[in-house]
């Protein structure tokens, strides 16, 4: 499965022609405090084309909305270059957008953009019609922007942005800003897009209707690709995570066993003469199934944790069990290995 859904980052180094924007050896590092420096992007080369629908995922700090950032040109890399294509339209959603529009009514705010858009069906839908489809219908669309309220205003930035008919369109956690009434008609425009789509965002669910190939951050500022969905991902990490735990559990066995084997004569017939107590005895037989809880327990809080949990009062609580369960596995391990010792 890993190598069915794992793809290369590599890049031809062609002029672009027909593609969208081409990403070479782009790399990001943040200033610490000390000297030193944190390593957010590292020699990212990609070749972006029409057609290709993607998220990004990663931890929180992880570099999400910097890579986004470095691929629009809104933050310059340290290191490597972005190149666009000739007819490349780049619309950009982020988080916090400075909306603009201060004087303007909603309609002459949009129309500032474009007056009429064509859709992939050969359809074209007009400015006031984008707005009636996401609900921003009537009187609203004559009323001055300032009256807005936070929502609206970014629903109506949002429209904005569609209108200007870009190739490349790149949304930076939408789910954050949208009701669900919003989400589904996005969702639904989605659907139609024709260009290339890079998406950010905590709701894996969206994430699996909207992406089919995944970016991946990891911590030292490597990405590496995933083709499927955000799911799918999710339990292939879950897999993963549990056969490296098993066989860091076996090699700890295998530690003790052969710390036993290996043992001179004096102090095997010395090992020979300590037994385990009859509570110790009892101990022992049921160690391996409370590890074995407690490894499932943890699995489950990290599931729990990248589910898309938007609660930060059940997040900390989340990840407060999980440093618990760690802290309980380890003195756990620690505990049989000491009563596998005996003979």
């Amino acid at each position: 499965l890993k190598q069915n859904k794992e793809f290369s980052f590599a890049v031809s180094g062609r002029r672009l022609g027909g593609k969208i924007l081409q990403a070479e050896s782009l790399a990001k590092a943040w200033p610490l405090p000390d000297g030193g420096e944190n390593r957010v992007i590292a020699d990212f080369s990609y070749e972006f084309k029409k057609g290709e629908r993607i998220g990004v995922f990663g931890d929180n700090g992880s570099g999400k909305t910097t890579l986004l950032n470095l691929l629009t040109g809104n933050l310059s890399p340290d290191g490597g270059s972005v190149s666009r294509g000739d007819n490349t339209v780049i619309a950009y959603y982020r988080q916090n957008p400075e909306l603009g529009g201060d004087g303007q009514t909603v309609l002459e705010y949009i129309k500032d953009a474009a007056e009429v858009i064509s859709l992939p069906d050969g359809s074209t839908v007009s400015a006031s019609q984008l707005l009636d489809r996401f609900g921003l219908d009537g009187k609203i669309q004559y009323s001055p922007v300032t009256t807005l309220s936070g929502g609206e205003r970014k629903r109506v930035y949002l429209v904005r942005l569609l209108m200007t008919n870009p190739n490349f369109l790149v949304l930076d956690e939408p789910t954050n800003d949208f009701d669900i009434y919003t989400m589904g008609i996005l969702e639904a425009f989605l659907a139609d897009y024709a260009g290339c789509l890079l998406v950010v965002s905590h709701d894996r669910f969206f994430m699996d209707r909207v992406a089919d190939t995944l970016f991946i951050l990891a911590e030292d500022g490597t990405v590496s690709g995933f083709v499927g969905t955000c799911s799918e991902y999710l339990v292939l990490r879950a897999e993963e995570r549990a056969e490296k735990e098993k066989e860091e559990k076996a090699a700890r066995k295998g530690t003790a066993t052969a710390a036993k084997t290996v043992q001179s004569a004096s102090t095997a017939t010395a090992a020979k003469a300590k037994k385990r107590s009859f509570k110790e005895e009892k101990e022992f037989g049921t160690i391996e199934a409370e590890i074995e809880t407690l490894e499932n327990r943890k699995a489950e809080l990290e599931a729990l944790m990248s589910g898309g949990e938007t609660d930060h009062v059940k997040l900390r609580a989340l990840a407060g069990e999980f440093e618990k369960t760690g802290a309980a596995l380890e003195e756990k391990y620690a505990r049989w290995e000491y009563l596998a010792s005996f003979d």
